[in-house]
C-alpha cells in the first residue's frame, strides 16, 4: 500500500493518489493541526470518504505515538484522555456501512464501534415483537433484573479483545454486529456501548450528536474530539428533525393506555404479569419497566401519574379540535392530515393542560 508524507504526516493510501486527493488530505490535516473547523467539498466519486479516513487516522496515530502509555493493573495499555477520539457521523446506517467498507480497504485498523438502536441490534427473541420505546422499556426492565441471557453473556465475553501482539477487533458495521450477536449469543447493542470508552473511532447517525438527550447518554470523551459530519448537506434537515416533535393520534392513545396500566400497577403494588393479546403484552412490558425500575430512579407517585393521565386526555381534546389539513409531500403525493406548529405552541399548550416545562422530566432509554 503506497505511503505519502503530507504536511509532515505519514499517510497510507490504498492506491496512487491524484493531486486533488492530496490537496483534500492537506486541508484535513491543516484543520486538525490548527484546531480549526473545515468545510470540505469534492465531486462524487473522487474518494472523499477514503481521503478523510486516511488523513484523520494518520493524524491520530501520530498524536497517539507522542502520548506516554499508562500501565494498568494487568499490564495492558490504558488510553485515558491522552488523545482525541474521532466521531464520524452520517445521516443513515446505510451511509455508515459504506464508510466501514472504505475503512476495510485501508491499512488502518483503529479500535472502533458503530452505534445503533435496540431495534437494529437486539437478538433476544422474547423482545422481537416490541419496537421503539416499548422495546427500550422492556429491555431496560429485563436487564435491570439480569434476566436477559444475551446481556448477561457480555459479562464473561472475551471475543475480539485486543491481543498482546497489538491485534485489533475486526471492522464491523451494523449487519456484522448483528451477526456477531447471533453467533456468540451476546447483545450487540450493549456490546457496542461497552466499546465506546476505549474506541479510537466511533461511527454514529446524526441524531446521536444533534439530540442533546441522546448525546448526554453516549459515553464519549468529548474533550478535543474530532467531529466529522459526512454528507453535510443533509445536516440542516436532520437538525430540524432533531429539534422537532411529532405527535400522532396512535402515539397519544398508546401513551394513555400505558398510563392506565402504570396506575393499575401502582395501585396493586406489584408488577403487571398479565397474559393475553399482543397489545396487552406490550403494555405489560412497559409497565413492568416502571414497576421494576432501572436500579437508579424512583417509582412515580400515584397522584403524579393520575394527573399526567388527566393532562393527556386534555391534550387529546386539544388535538382533536386542531384544524388539521393534508400536507404536500415530495413527488406531489399527499399525506394524511396533519398540522405543523411552532415549538412555542407546544410549550404553551402543555402549560395550559397542567404540564409546565418545570414539572416534566425528560429521559431516554
Amino acid at each position: 500500500m503506497p505511503s505519502y508524507t503530507i504536511n509532515g504526516y505519514n499517510i497510507e493510501f490504498p492506491k496512487e493518489a491524484y493531486g486533488s486527493q492530496i490537496r483534500y488530505m492537506e486541508h484535513v490535516l491543516r484543520a486538525l493541526s490548527t484546531g480549526q473547523n473545515a468545510l470540505l467539498e469534492s465531486p462524487t466519486g473522487t474518494g472523499k470518504t477514503l481521503c478523510l479516513l486516511c488523513a484523520v487516522l494518520a493524524w491520530q496515530d501520530t498524536i497517539k505515538s507522542r502520548v506516554p502509555k499508562k500501565s494498568t493493573g494487568s499490564g495492558a495499555t490504558a488510553k485515558g484522555n491522552g488523545y482525541p477520539v474521532i466521531v464520524y457521523a452520517s445521516r443513515t446506517h446505510t451511509q455508515l456501512s459504506q464508510v466501514v467498507a472504505e475503512l476495510k480497504s485501508t491499512a488502518y485498523r483503529p479500535k472502533m464501534t458503530i452505534l445503533g438502536s435496540r431495534d437494529q441490534l437486539c437478538v433476544n427473541q422474547k423482545m422481537s415483537k416490541f419496537k421503539g420505546t416499548v422495546l427500550n422499556s422492556a429491555c431496560s426492565a429485563l436487564c435491570a433484573t439480569h434476566n436477559c441471557y444475551y446481556r448477561n453473556n457480555l459479562d464473561k465475553y472475551n471475543g475480539f479483545v485486543e491481543g498482546s501482539d497489538g491485534s485489533r477487533a475486526p471492522i464491523l458495521d451494523i449487519e456484522d454486529l448483528m451477526a456477531l450477536g447471533k453467533k456468540d449469543s451476546i447483545c450487540g447493542y450493549y456490546y457496542s456501548r461497552m466499546q465506546l470508552s476505549d474506541s479510537d473511532l466511533v461511527l454514529l447517525p446524526y441524531n446521536y450528536l444533534l439530540d442533546p438527550v441522546v448525546r448526554a447518554r453516549v459515553d464519549i470523551n468529548w474533550k478535543n474530539a474530532i467531529i466529522i459530519f459526512d454528507e453535510a448537506h443533509n445536516l440542516e434537515r436532520s437538525a430540524c428533525e432533531a429539534a422537532s416533535v411529532t405527535i400522532t393520534s396512535t402515539m397519544l392513545t398508546s401513551v394513555i393506555d400505558e398510563c392506565k396500566t402504570v396506575i393499575k400497577v401502582l395501585q396493586s403494588g406489584a408488577s403487571s404479569n398479565e397474559s393475553g393479546a399482543e397489545a396487552s403484552k406490550a403494555s405489560s412490558a412497559s409497565a413492568s419497566a416502571v414497576s421494576k425500575g432501572d436500579g437508579k430512579s424512583k417509582l412515580p407517585g400515584l397522584d403524579a401519574v393520575v394527573n399526567m393521565l388527566k393532562a393527556l386526555f386534555s391534550l387529546e381534546e386539544v388535538l382533536d379540535n386542531a384544524p388539521l389539513r393534508q400536507q404536500e409531500q415530495f413527488g406531489g403525493e399527499r399525506s394524511s392530515k396533519a398540522l405543523a406548529l411552532p415549538g412555542s405552541w407546544l410549550f404553551s399548550t402543555l402549560e395550559d393542560i397542567g404540564l409546565p416545562y418545570e414539572k416534566v422530566g425528560i429521559g431516554c432509554s
